[in-house]
Parts: C-alpha cells; structure tokens; sequence
C-alpha cells in the first residue's frame, strides 16, 4: 500500500516553506536563526524517505510495512530535536534560544504525531 497521496504533500508543502524560512533568514544576514530551521524539514523529509524504504523493506524483511515507516518517522523525531538542540546553541539571546527550542521541538512532536497517525497501513 501506497502512501497517502495528502501526506505527502503536506510534507512536500511544509519542506519547502522551512527551506523558504532559511533562505530569507539568509538574505537578512540572520545566519543562526537561518541554520536553526533545517533540522525542522527531518521529520517530513524522513517521512517521505521512510515510506518509500518501507514498501521496499516489507518484502525482505519479516517487519510489515507500518512498522518500518513508524521507525523511520520515530528515527527523524530523535535526530531533529537532537540537531535543534544543537543550532540553537547559535542564537546569542538565552530567552530566543528558549523560545526557539520550545517552538521548534514543539513542532517536531506535534507533526510526528500527525504523520504516525496518518500512516495508510496502520494496523489499528
């Protein structure tokens, strides 16, 4: 089973407005907060990846498909809010950088949420 057609444009979607964030970032001179929005566009880009690893996997491995698609998003949820962690650490201000983990992780759990619970195979 395929993944769905909505989901994936939605990824799609919220990919490119993070890379639009971090090209205007850039054309401000705000190179940190530029930086800071990249690990954002991890947990939509692995969804996308995952799905197609996972129509592949299913038939070489004794996993079914949600599962290997469910770990991929998992996966990208540990890495972006590991990597948020980390490029916030270029925002001077210590009330932004609060500010911004907060957001940023917050954004990351709640679209994780919305992905797992999207998936198309889901055996629920």
């Amino acid at each position: 089973m395929s993944m769905s057609f909505d989901m994936v444009m939605t990824c799609i979607t919220v990919i490119v407005l993070i890379l639009l964030m971090f090209i205007i970032f850039l054309r401000r001179k705000q190179k940190p907060y530029a930086f800071s929005t990249l690990p954002l566009v991890i947990v939509p880009l692995f969804y996308l990846i995952g799905g197609y690893v996972a129509q592949k996997m299913a038939n070489h491995v004794s996993a079914e498909q949600f599962n290997i698609h469910a770990g991929f998003i998992a996966t990208a949820l540990i890495i972006a809010c590991v990597l948020i962690g980390v490029a916030s650490r270029g925002i001077a201000s210590v009330s932004r950088r609060i500010i911004f983990l907060v957001m940023s992780m917050l954004f990351a759990i709640v679209f994780t949420w919305i992905l797992m619970l999207n998936l198309p195979y889901s055996p629920i």
